[in-house]
């Protein structure tokens, strides 16, 4: 009876055993499918809090990048406006040059007086407009705009002006407009470029780090599954060795009994 005992806890063992084994290689083919260590809280709890940090912190700096994009594309808008007038203000001040020549007759000096004047609401239409694309009501950090040109006329028609308040118009808006292009030139650097840079360095550690915790080695897992599957079919054969032995001695102890309840008889 204490032999058949001790062959019934050799058989458990041997299930539990199996069934470990067995638990073992699935859980390995599950981080070789998935490429991950940690595929649900219980595989680590400890390393799986770890992660999710990572990611929050890895969404967060994503944003950042995003909003840093954004405002980007509202400089590249204004550095354009201010391109623009830069390129008129050029050709405005050849407009002067010219008149300045002496070479032009009275009706040639009023044509470019018109010109001139139309040039000067075609600036004041850009610089509105610019300022109306790339209002970023959310954030003043892109550069200040250029301030729209004063004039006595806002509608559409042109009257003449003279050629001296237009020279004297012409260079200095030049040199506000590139006082403006420096600054905006400068602040972009510091404003997008440092912060940007920082940021994709940030992430990259943290996709480092995120990866260090979560992902698996295919090495170790492969490794782990072919042991675990050995283990496994190792363990199925002794318990099938261990019922065959454990059947034969059943029915030998049925015997014995049967002979005893025959001698009793």
């Amino acid at each position: 009876m204490s032999s058949t005992l001790r062959i019934a806890g050799g058989t458990a063992r041997l299930v539990n055993q199996a069934a470990r084994h067995s638990a073992q290689q699935q859980q390995s083919l599950e981080r070789l499918s998935t490429g991950k260590r940690i595929n649900r809280p219980r595989d680590d709890p400890s390393g799986f809090a770890a992660a999710e940090q990572l990611r929050s912190e890895i969404a967060r700096l994503t944003a950042e990048l995003q909003n840093i994009g954004r405002r980007r594309a509202l400089s590249r808008i204004e550095h354009s406006g201010l391109g623009a007038i830069h390129d008129r203000l050029i050709e405005l001040r050849g407009y002067t040059v010219e008149a300045a020549g002496g070479l032009l007759s009275g009706a040639e000096l009023a044509d470019l007086s018109k010109q001139i004047g139309r040039s000067l609401l075609e600036i004041e239409r850009i610089e509105r407009q610019t300022q109306d694309v790339a209002a970023d009501p959310f954030s003043n950090s892109h550069p200040t705009p250029v301030p729209p040109t004063k004039s006595r006329n806002r509608n559409t028609t042109t009257t003449p002006v003279s050629l001296n308040e237009a020279a004297q118009a012409t260079d200095a808006k030049l040199d506000a407009v590139t006082q403006t292009q420096a600054a905006a030139a400068a602040a972009a650097k510091h404003q997008f470029d440092v912060p940007q840079t920082l940021i994709e360095d940030a992430l990259v550690q943290h996709y480092q780090a995120l990866s260090q915790i979560e992902d698996a080695d295919f090495a170790v897992e492969a490794s782990s599954f072919a042991l675990a599957g050995a283990l496994a079919e190792a363990s199925l054969a002794a318990l099938a060795l261990q019922t065959s032995t454990y059947a034969e001695q059943l029915a030998e102890l049925l015997d014995e009994i049967g002979a005893q309840l025959d001698e009793t008889v």
